[in-house]
């Protein structure tokens, strides 16, 4: 939806017609699946039946749209609320303000037995400091089916609470504790089940090098002093680096971007060297993976996220200091700030990823004196 005001206009419609057709006027709005496949078309019925239904729940309560009536089974005309999407607006145009009252609107919702459940940042509009919600295709009413309510609603309104939370992180940096989500969403959304399978590969990538492993004593020595280099790098990121919280640029920050990742690949190549014979070929795999897949992936997604928190300041610094190839001279804007054995301890919890460190340097001994 746009501001309100303004002459009629007509979203035109996708080429795959798998969405409905939004007609957006002076004063309504509506949406209309007659023209979408059959199948689009009587799920389209389906989402129109729910969003009617929690509007009408939530009718008199401001900052909704207001149902104005159904143009037969597969279109739902509602009334235009004011306001322009929050995607992508920060500070000073986002106030503390504005969150504080996107969350009395959650809670009025709530207790009219709605929760939304799809408040991503397209759905929520702002108007000055006055916060409005769009499209309940997808919200949860309560009453229909009690049994499921009991765990639905809740679930429902844990997701309403957390668009609250990653406003109060990404736009305030905030610390605040996270909302407790349920198991699903946990696994799904917050990336839970994507770390264990990441962790389990490299479990497995480890348990194959350390049974695969032929050290000698000039491999033993080679790649351990690789291994020793690529964590003494994580040791002193780890001290300096604050979550969230700004722009890291002091320490191995004013060289190189994502200095726990480069510490980590060369542990990678480390402890493959160290192991040696067969184990070459799981390293080779390895850095393939790692420079092919993970690292992509994580700079597709995590530039974006630091240039929304922390805008121009990241942007300069990530324009100057490359990911995991060192500069040769300091950033020139760097923090000078020592290391924090707090952060590195505390916050950062590196002497856990130290720990597996030691644990695969030293079975790599044990098997090259137990082949001697």
């Amino acid at each position: 939806m746009r501001r309100q005001g303004g002459p009629a206009e007509t979203e035109p419609a996708p080429r795959n017609r798998s969405k409905a057709r939004v007609t957006i006027g002076a004063e309504t709005v509506v949406k209309d699946y007659r023209d979408c496949p059959v199948l689009v078309r009587w799920m389209g019925r389906y989402w129109l039946d729910r969003e009617e239904r929690a509007l009408r729940r939530l009718e008199g309560l401001p900052n909704v749209p207001t149902v104005v009536g159904r143009r037969g089974p597969y279109a739902l005309e509602i009334t235009r609320v004011p306001g322009v999407p929050v995607s992508g607006r920060r500070p000073p145009e986002v106030t503390e303000r504005f969150i504080e009252r996107l969350g009395q609107l959650f809670d009025a919702l709530h207790a009219r037995g709605v929760a939304h459940g799809d408040a991503h940042c397209r759905n929520v509009l702002m108007a000055g400091e006055e916060p409005y919600l769009v499209d309940f295709s997808t919200a949860w009413v309560t009453g229909r089916h009690p049994i499921l309510d009991r765990f639905l609603f809740e679930w429902y309104k844990q997701l309403d609470r957390r668009k609250i939370y990653k406003l109060e992180i990404d736009l305030f940096g905030r610390d605040v504790p996270p909302p407790r989500m349920f198991l699903l969403y946990r696994l799904v959304k917050e990336g839970a089940l994507a770390r264990f399978l990441k962790n389990l590969v490299l479990v497995v990538g480890i348990l194959a090098i350390l049974v695969l492993a032929r050290p000698t004593r000039a491999s033993l020595i080679g790649g351990g002093m690789v291994a020793a280099l690529g964590q003494g790098i994580r040791i002193w990121a780890a001290g300096h680096l604050r979550r969230n919280r700004e722009v890291t640029t002091s320490g191995p920050y004013a060289y190189v971007r994502d200095p726990l990742y480069l510490g980590r690949l060369l542990l990678l190549v480390g402890f493959g060297i160290m192991a040696w014979g067969p184990a070459l070929w799981v390293l080779a795999v390895g850095v393939v993976l790692f420079l092919a897949s993970y690292m992509p992936r994580k700079l597709a997604k995590e530039p974006e996220r630091l240039e929304n928190l922390f805008g121009e300041e990241y942007a300069r610094y990530a324009a100057q200091v490359r990911s995991l190839l060192p500069r040769l001279t300091p950033y020139p804007e760097r923090a000078r700030r020592s290391w924090s054995f707090e952060l590195f301890w505390r916050e950062n919890r590196e002497q856990y990823f130290l720990l597996g460190t030691l644990l695969v340097g030293a079975v790599l001994v044990w098997r090259h004196l137990a082949g001697s």
